[in-house]
């Protein structure tokens, strides 16, 4: 593992990386797989899936930036 970090540190530093794009895949990924779950588990019952979208629902809005309007 620390092979693999010496390589990457020598090909792209952090001031390289836009974070906000990668934290927009991040939300995007998470968003994708709750969508996936909810559209196989549409209509079973299963509660784990039920608990696992109810928790992705509370990250989402506990992550949540309002922006005033102007």
């Amino acid at each position: 593992m620390q092979t693999i970090e010496k390589e990457f540190n020598k090909r792209c530093s952090s001031k390289d990386i836009d974070f906000a794009t990668v934290a927009l895949c991040y939300v995007n990924i998470l968003a994708g797989a709750s969508f996936s779950v909810g559209f196989k588990y549409a209509g079973t019952g299963n509660l784990q899936a039920k608990q696992l979208i109810e928790s992705l629902i509370a990250f989402f809005r506990k992550q949540l930036k309002v922006v005033p309007g102007t």
